[in-house]
């Protein structure tokens, strides 16, 4: 009786051994890295200009030519000045402050979920 017992422990502790090595994370994979994601940097995306018609990394990944690049700096640049001519003072100060202030916090931001004391 007490060696069928320590046979099914030792079949339980290799099932056990099996399946949590099953699980592991192969080789080679980034869980120590942190930090985001290649091409992206910490904080998000760079905050909206306006008149910017493609973001940096758009640019470097078609390489344009060096006319081609003078051509999209100047095309910006009238587009900047046109939506400048749209907009009324207050909304070039309001827009102003959502460029300085950054985006609005996502709606969860600053509420915690409730521990098992507060249900």
């Amino acid at each position: 009786m007490r060696k069928s017992w320590v046979i099914t422990w030792v079949l339980f502790l290799l099932a056990g051994f099996a399946l949590t090595t099953s699980f592991a994370q192969p080789e080679g994979c980034d869980e120590g890295k942190k930090g985001p994601p290649p091409g992206m940097h910490k904080g998000g995306p760079p905050p909206w200009k306006p008149g910017k018609i493609m973001p940096p990394h758009v640019k470097d990944a078609l390489d344009l030519s060096a006319e081609q690049e003078k051509a999209l700096v100047d095309l910006e640049h009238d587009v900047k000045a046109k939506i400048l001519t749209i907009l009324t003072d207050e909304q070039k100060t309001q827009l102003t402050k959502l460029r300085d202030d950054g985006p609005p916090p996502p709606p969860h931001a600053g509420k915690r979920k409730k521990g098992p004391e507060e249900w």
